[in-house]
This record gives C-alpha cells, structure tokens and sequence, in this order.
C-alpha cells in the first residue's frame, strides 16, 4: 500500500537547499508558481538561516549535499524543528536527525516528472491545481527542466574535472550571475587573476545545472590548435560524419552547435595570450568578433569562458574576485579543527584571499598532522611581493607549496613519499595547467619504443609502474590539491596528473636552482619517447598535438645534446619533424610552420645545414609553405635542404628524392615551369637509379615528371608516365596499398586525357577516381576530394554536359574558399573555372563576375604568372561574349605576353591566348589582322595539339568565320567540311561543340589553370 502524499496548503514558501541542489529549488519554486504559491531560495550553509512567518511552509530539498552542510552547522535541523510549516522533498540520500524523522515528505528520487510534479502539488495542497495565472514576477526566472529526468543521449566531455563539493566554497552571488547571464545572453565569461578559482566556478556551474543540458563539453582555451581539435571531438554527440581529414571539422562543428536544438554548455577554459607560447601559433585574441570560428556565438546553447584577460567587451565579463577576509577565515575554520578564528582570518590576508592557496592550506590542516599556526602564518608574512607569470601580483606561494613538498623530499629515498615528491618536481618541467599523462612519465604510451619506466630514474620508475605502488604515491602527491588527478587527454581510460599555475610557481620557487638544469633533459627522453613515429596517421594527431604544447616550455629547441649521437636527445629533430608533419596533415599550418622556423633557427649553428635531422625538418616546412602558397620560402628551404644532403645523397638517397621534388613543386608555383620540369627530371632519373624503378619514391619522382610534362604542354608525354605510373602501383604488392598514390596516378591519366582532347575518357576515369576517393575519405572537404570535384567539373564541361559541370564546380568553389580562402591558387583555379562554366550556361553576368575576381586577385599577387595569363583568357572569353571585344583584347595580349615569356610562343597555352586575340581583332574590324593571326595560330595548334583536338577544330571554325566575313566563300566552305567531319568523328554529333560548329557560332579556347 502506497504512503500518502502530506497536503500543507501555504500561502508562500521558502525553499532550503544545498549549493549543489540549486537546480531542484529552482524547479521547486516554478512547480509552486503554477497554483499561485510564491517560493523564495535560501541557499544553506553560508550565513543564510531559514525563517518562515505563519503562512509561509519550509520546504526542505534533503540531499547528501544538505545533510553534510547541516553537520557543520545544526541551524536548518534547528529552524525546521522550531517552525510551524515543515515539507521535505526527498531529491537524495541523506542521514537525518532522529528526531526530525516526521517530517511530512515527498520522495522524489526515483519518481519520473509527472509523477514527481503531482506529489508536490498534492503536498502543496493542490492536488489537482489548475494552473494559476501566470504573472509578470516568473520572467526573472528562467525555464528550469526537471533536474530528475534520465536521457540516454546526454554527453559530458571526459576533461571536465571533477566537482568536489566539500571543497568549493561560496560563490552564491557569481553562480546566479552566471545563469542570469546565459539565460539572457547566452554567453558568459569569467574574468579574474591566476588562482581565483575560475575554472573552479566554471566547473561548479556545470555540475549544479547538469541535469539543464544535453550536452555539456570542456574545452581547454590555452591556443587555438588545442581549441580546434577539442571541438573536433563533438562531432560524434552532434552527428557530424568524421572522415580522415579533420581541417575543417571544427568549422562544421560549430556551425552544428549554432543550429542544434539541443541544449549545451560549452565551456572554454583560460582563454587568453598563452606567454608559454614560443612555437609560433598566434595567441587567441580576446574579442568576441575573433573567435567566431571555434565559438559558437549564433546558437541557442550556452557559452562560458574563463580568461585573466578583463577587457572583454561582448559578452561583458563577471568579475571572479579573491575571498574576502572573512570568507577565507570561513573557509578555512570549515575544515581545519579547532582553528582560531582571528588566526584563521589572518591566514586569509596573508594569502591575499586566493582560493587556490587556501584550499591547499586546509587541505594540510584538515589531515592533523601538521599545524597551521602562528609560526607557519610567520613564514607566509615574511614573503615579499611577486609577480606570478608578469599578470597578476601575488605573494610567493612557496611557502605554502613547499611545506607541502618537504615532507615528501626529505623522505628516504626509494619510499613512496620520496616518489611522490620526486614526482612533484617533475611536473613542474612539463606546463603549468596542463594535464601531463602518466604514461607519458613511465613510457607507457601505445607504439612506444622502450620498456615501460626506462625514461626515469630507477627508483621513481619503480615506485611508478607497479600499481599498487603508484596508487600510494599518487594520494601523496595530490593530497594538498598540489596536483590533481585528471582524464588522460591521449587516451580513453589513462589517468594525468595537472598542476595548478599557481601551485606551479609555487613548487618551482622551491627547488634548488640547478634541479631545473639538470633534469630538463629528462624531459626530452620522455617526449621522445612518446613519439609514435607516425605523422601521416591521424589516430596519432592528438598526441603530436599535446607533444607540440610541450615542446615550448620544456626547452627542446634549446637543447644542446642534439649534436651528441650517444644522447636521447640526439632524437629531438625528428621528434619536431612528426611534429611538424601531424600539425601540417591536421591544417594546423601555421602551428607547423612556427614551429619549424624556430628549429632551423635554434639547431641550424648547432647541428649545421648538413645534418640529415635539419635537412629533414627543412622538407616537412617546405612542404608546409608550398600548401599556403608561400612558395618562395618554400624554394628557399627546398635549396637548402637539397644543398645540405647533396654531397650524402648516396648515403641518403630518398631525402634527396624529396628536397628535389619539393624544390620543383616551389618552382612551379612561383610560375617557373620550365626549371621546375629540369628539376623533376633531375630528381627522377636519381630516384630510378638508386632506388629503382619500383620504389615508391621513384614512383612519386615519375609521377611529379609528368605533372611538370603536362604543365609544359607535353600531353603524351605525360600520359605516358602516369599510365606506367597507375599499372604500377596497381602490379606491384609492395606499392598497391598506397591507395592515395594509385588514385593521383589515375586522377593525373584523366587530366591527360582532357588535355589531349579525349573528352567522354576523361570523364569515366574522373568519376571512378571519385567514387574510389570518396570511399576511402568520405569527407568532400578533404584536399584530395576537393582537387578532384573541381577537375571532374571540368571535364563535364569539356564533355558538354554545362548543367553538371555548372552545380559541380559551384560546389567545389564554395568548399576550396571554405578550406583555403578566396586567394589560394586552388580557390582561384575553382572560380575561373565556374566563370566559364557561366559563361557555356548563359548567365553572362555571373561569368563576368567570377572571372573578374578571379583575375584580380590573380594578378595582385603574381601578375607575372602563367595562372594570371589562364585567368586573362577565360576573362577575355566572357568579356567577348558581353560584346565588349576591346577589353577582351587588352587581356588576351597579356596572357600572350606571359606565356610566351613564360613558356614558348607554341605553347598550347599561348596559342589559346592567340585564337582569342584573333576573334578580339574581328569583333573590332580588323579583320585582316584576324585572318593572318587566326591562319598562323591554326597552322601552329595543328602542329602542337594535331589536327583533331577539340581546339585545332574551335580555330579552325572561327577562322572560317573571318573567311566568310572577307567573302573568301569557296576557302572557308573547303575548311567547315573537313573541319564538321572531324568534330563528328571527334566528340560525336551531338556534343554542343559540334552543334556550335555547324550553326557557324564562335567560340573560345578557354584555359583551366593546371594544378601545380
């Protein structure tokens, strides 16, 4: 038989509850505005005594949390004894006293909604209750969920520390200010020195207001790589496709998180100038505007920051502030037994009120073995004035951190104290505020090299890697919160240890000067340790993500012992190498590029330019130049990275392979094509006779060959090479699971086959590359996809399939902006493209449009360039089509100008430019300088392209078109015959080029600018 549910009809209430069940007070109180019964929150614990007058009922929210604040202080058992109007909502379990067990209840705890909302009406004494009129006082409360509910679709970031609520203290007056805030604006950030305890609220906050989000995520805000690949990891939650290349994912993230109807709080932590920062990444700036791409400031979730930056302008900041004297004494007072109050208030001046500092003074108090009094309160006064990290000023916190630290150094050694200790010290060479995974320290991590604890001294090893060992030396370590224990960020179910940046400062201040010095090495054979070896995997990038952070603040770049072979340190290179190389597979190019500026610079006087270690990290930051299109850095590092391994490139055949490849892939973006061909020529017949003909470096040797081939007009030749290329790689067991390899020498056999004129072949080989591409990365923002949409689309316009090729390079645009921006050649290679594919379709303003962008911004940065000359022929080409035949012709005299410099006078290339300047010239009435162009260019393709490519027969119809305009009827009637049996024999009657043909309508030699 069920128990009854107590009716005590009030006129009001007053709702009593613990901090951490802020929530269910707050539903409470919206159950009770329903039927008209107004409730106020009292928050226990803090000065704040429940009192009711005589029509006022208490409403007790019984929880765990309650009943331990109610032991340190019996004042709620005592008011609600005295008073006259008692319920209890049941929310938690909870030991109460004896003599209050009669209080009228409702247990809530395993009621779903519904249920549990009738209990409290019933209680109330509106069981059935018709809801009241609602009034105008419900709008300064927000919407409250019923805290209860269980969704299985929840999701809570494994780095959001845990709450520890017998240790938060206060903080009333912000937590409000922190829902108001969110509930109003929809963001909020947390302002405040080191050590005010931030991220502590933040936490708090999250934890108190769980039960109100569907999503809750933890997002450390120390650089922006960091915040980037943190987002990345919400895709899943928010079901976003993850493929193998994530550049843009956390873009699609947050623009997910500003369309979802979910409710989500995401928190970014410590947003702000990173002053350990020296590898190069830009520190996150401070402003709303700037960080639209990681925070997602449209949705209709809420955002919290927490920054020791204050001038932030929207979302206004709160104010996080130290406890004042009194409410350090409290805090204090609560914990440690027996501590005077005017030593305890003290204690709190004396350490400025910081949160930090004093948390981990009762921690050391509340043990009872160790005094705080007035000789420890001494030691902290003497203290003069810092500067902790150049921010905020502090007292030296040494004296706190290094009373905890000395009971443990001066343990004998090999003991589990002295573990912890060493420990301790150990940390503080790694980052302050960051998680450091254990398994980093013993060497433990997944596809390490050594035998776990090898990186460490003999006695800290041991006393690391056996668990139950560990455990001890764990709760030493973090038993004053010196550190905590957190997620390990590198893998599932691995534990990290973090530091405070306070605590941090405060440990260093107590080692002895040269422990730094000495052990800092220690630290390099851990990190080397760490390295997977694999950079090209992203199952890896989130560990070579940390590695980067690290690499700062430890002083690898200024480490000496690279140059001794004997020495771990002798590894460093290529650790920043992979480095390197994860940060430019992961888009983080400009990280990557820092990063290995810096390592040049620091180990170029140490190690010399010969070292095989510099001359590899040279490469990788080529190559990572060359993706930006900062080509002539990338030529300089490609010299000297050629230069370096020139005299061992015996010794080192495959780096001289790469430099020399790299150097011909800066010179063709520079424009250069002719001396990056000599180039690749150079690095292909090296590559054959060291390492034969099928290694995969000679592969991609040949394969670099024929792009310079095609880029050179040399059609057949580079058809040759990529069909041997693709049957290759296809043949050989060895080089056939080099799925990427195999699909570029088949994406580059479809370029040939567009180019030599081979329009419906071109098309079947691009499709199949893409149904192949889109298997294996079925993200269609990846660089390989993106490359390949675009040339597909080209070659459905080549094909005469308009429509398609029009919606296929109209996406392709969108995405390469998207992942590039608007001034990278590839961006510009799309939107020249989609201007002829406007221009096939009819919408002459929008191809007049694209063309003139892509021109301008063509030419604004190498005027000189064959891509600024392609996109002066296409531009052209829409310009005569809008009938403005004199701007057309200023434009295709400077594509001639610069491709005959450039190239040859029989380029391909140029002589397009040429057949355009011809129709320029009869547009305007020179029609006598149009035959004798259009005669010399047709005789010219003929000989280059031969007589049935698709362009020899476009000159040969607009040169028919002069011949007529010049009455040389029986000439021109001699070359349309032959000129529509071939287009028929060539592309087929139907094909629109044909159709154009045979209605006697010009056309044009347009120019794809070719990738590079």
């Amino acid at each position: 038989m069920s128990t009854p549910v107590p009716r005590i009809p009030a006129a009001a209430a007053v709702v009593v509850h613990a901090a951490e069940d802020m929530v269910w007070a707050q539903w409470l109180r919206q159950v009770a505005a329903e039927i008209g019964v107004p409730a106020r929150l009292r928050s226990f614990g803090y000065a704040d005594e429940p009192e009711a007058a005589a029509d006022q009922v208490i409403v007790l929210v019984i929880s765990d949390h309650l009943v331990r604040a109610a032991a340190r202080d019996r004042q709620v058992w005592a008011a609600a004894d005295q008073a006259g109007a008692v319920l209890a909502v049941i929310v938690g379990s909870g030991t109460v006293p004896p003599e209050l067990a009669g209080i009228p209840a409702v247990d809530l705890r395993v009621s779903p909604e519904a249920q549990a909302r009738a209990k409290v009406l019933a209680a109330l004494g509106q069981p059935d209750g018709p809801p009241a009129g609602e009034t105008l006082a419900r709008a300064q409360w927000p919407p409250v969920r019923y805290p209860g509910r269980q969704l299985a679709g929840e999701y809570r970031s494994k780095s959001l520390p845990r709450h520890q609520a017998e240790w938060f203290y206060g903080r009333h007056a912000e937590i409000d200010a922190i829902r108001t805030r969110l509930e109003n604006s929809r963001a909020a950030v947390l302002a405040g020195a080191p050590g005010t305890g931030k991220s502590w609220l933040a936490a708090a906050y999250a934890n108190h207001f769980r039960s109100q989000y569907d999503l809750i995520a933890w997002i450390p805000g120390e650089n922006g790589a960091r915040i980037r690949e943190e987002l990345c990891k919400l895709a899943e939650p928010l079901d976003i496709p993850v493929s193998g290349s994530r550049d843009t994912l956390h873009l699609d993230v947050v623009e997910a998180l500003c369309t979802t109807d979910l409710r989500y709080l995401i928190i970014y932590d410590n947003v702000s100038p990173d002053h350990h920062d020296k590898a190069g990444e830009l520190p996150l700036p401070r402003k709303r505007a700037l960080l639209e791409d990681v925070v997602p400031w449209r949705g209709r979730g809420h955002v919290l920051l927490t920054s020791k930056a204050a001038d932030w302008d929207v979302p206004q900041a709160i104010p996080v502030r130290a406890f004042t004297a009194e409410e350090g004494a409290d805090f204090l007072r609560r914990h440690v037994d027996q501590l005077d109050t005017d030593l305890a208030r003290r204690f709190s001046t004396a350490l400025d009120g910081s949160p930090v500092l004093l948390n981990t003074l009762a921690r050391r108090g509340s043990r009872g073995t160790e005094e705080v009094d007035e000789g420890l309160l001494e030691t902290l006064s003497k203290a003069p004035l810092r500067v902790v990290a150049g921010e905020s000023t502090y007292k030296q916190t040494h004296a706190i951190y290094g009373d905890s630290l000395r009971p443990l150094v001066g343990a004998p050694q090999g003991s589990d104290l002295w573990a912890a200790g060493a420990l301790l010290r150990l940390l503080t060479l790694f980052p302050p505020g960051q998680p450091i995974p254990l398994a980093v320290l013993t060497s433990e991590l997944a596809a390490g090299t050594r035998a776990p604890g090898s990186g460490l001294p003999a006695d800290l090893a041991r006393a690391l890697t056996i668990e139950n060992r560990r455990r001890a030396v764990l709760d030493f370590a973090t038993r004053d919160s010196v550190a905590q224990l957190c997620a390990d960020p590198l893998s599932d179910k691995g534990r990290a240890l973090i530091v405070h940046t306070v605590a941090w400062h405060g440990i260093r201040e107590s080692l002895p000067r040269h422990f730094i010095a000495e052990n800092q090495h220690l630290t390099h054979h851990l990190l080397g340790d760490a390295d997977p070896r694999r950079a090209d995997a992203p199952a890896w990038w989130d560990r070579y993500l940390w590695l980067w952070q690290q690499t700062a603040h430890t002083g690898v770049l200024a480490c000496a012992r690279v140059a001794d072979p004997g020495d771990p340190c002798a590894r460093l290179p290529e650790l920043i190498r992979n480095i390197i190389g994860a940060l430019r597979s992961r888009g983080e190019c400009t990280a990557a590029i820092g990063l290995g500026v810096a390592a040049i610079e620091r180990w170029l006087p140490v190690l010399g330019e010969e070292h095989i270690g510099l001359v590899r990290i040279r490469i990788v930051v080529g190559h990572t130049l060359w993706q930006v299109a900062r080509w002539e850095e990338a030529r300089a590092q490609a010299t000297a990275a050629r230069a370096g391994v020139l005299q061992r490139r015996a010794e080192f055949p495959e780096e001289y392979a790469w430099a020399s490849g790299l150097l011909a892939a800066a010179l063709r973006m520079a424009g250069d094509w002719a001396e990056a061909a000599v180039a690749d020529e150079s690095a292909y017949l090296w590559a054959r006779e060291r390492l034969g003909d099928g290694h995969v470096e000679t592969v991609r040797a040949r394969h670099n060959l024929a792009v310079s081939y095609r880029m050179l007009g040399r059609f057949e030749d580079a058809l040759t090479l990529d069909a041997a290329n693709y049957e290759q790689m296809r043949a050989d067991p060895e080089l056939s699971g080099d799925t990427i390899l195999t699909l570029h020498c088949l994406n580059n056999v479809a370029r040939d086959h567009r180019e030599l004129g081979a329009y419906a072949e071109s098309v079947a080989v691009q499709e199949e590359v893409m149904r192949a591409f889109t298997e294996l990365v079925p993200d269609p923002l990846q660089q390989h996809q993106l490359r390949g949409r675009k040339n597909l689309a080209v070659s459905y316009r080549k094909a005469g399939r308009f429509q398609l090729a029009l919606e296929t390079q109209r996406a392709a645009l969108t995405d390469h902006v998207r992942v590039y921006g608007p001034d990278h050649p590839e961006s510009i290679a799309a939107r020249i493209n989609l201007a002829n594919d406007y221009r096939m379709t009819g919408n002459l303003d929008a191809a007049l449009t694209h063309a003139e962008e892509a021109h301008s911004r063509c030419a604004a940065v190498r005027p000189d360039h064959p891509y600024t000359a392609a996109c002066a022929v296409d531009y052209a080409a829409a310009l005569r089509r809008a009938d403005r035949p004199a701007d057309a012709l200023s434009l295709d005299q400077e594509a001639v100008d610069i491709f005959t410099r450039r190239l040859t006078a029989d380029h391909p290339y140029t002589l397009a430019a040429q057949s355009g300047r011809a129709s320029d010239l009869a547009a305007l009435g020179r029609l006598d300088e149009a035959l004798a162009l259009g005669a010399d260019t047709l005789d010219r393709v003929r000989r280059v392209r031969g007589a049935n490519h698709p362009y020899t027969l476009q000159c040969a119809v607009n040169y028919t078109l002069d011949l007529l305009a010049a009455d040389r009827t029986a000439e021109a009637e001699d070359l349309e015959r032959d000129t529509l049996q071939r287009y028929a024999q060539t592309l087929g009657p139907d094909h629109p080029d044909t159709q154009a043909a045979l209605a006697r309508r010009r056309g044009a030699c347009d120019v794809e600018p070719p990738p590079m």
